[in-house]
């Protein structure tokens, strides 16, 4: 059961659009605000500007100073999607 509930979350996770504003609240309490440019099983990555398809690979013109470190799922309380009003739990990751 838990197991199934981890890959729905991923699932909606993988869903929201790297354009979104999310809000990122974290099991102390803590807030960040980014996008989302990808996730995997035990991590998320963000940055501080919307992610384009000039955001990687040679020539891109993100800087690599907007690419924040990796957060382990299991350290979030949940995701919010500030664009779409759409909030994950990340709940299922908690051990």
């Amino acid at each position: 059961m838990a197991e199934r509930n981890r890959r729905r979350a991923l699932q909606k996770l993988e869903e929201i659009g790297a354009s979104e504003h999310i809000e990122f609240m974290f099991k102390d309490g803590s807030v960040r605000q980014g996008y989302l440019y990808d996730v995997d099983q035990a991590e998320l990555y963000y940055t501080t500007t919307p992610v384009t398809s000039d955001s990687f690979g040679e020539g891109s013109k993100v800087d690599p100073r907007d690419y924040l470190p990796n957060i382990p799922l299991h350290d979030l309380g949940y995701v919010l999607s500030l664009t779409t009003g759409r909030k994950i739990s990340l709940m299922p990751f908690h051990s």
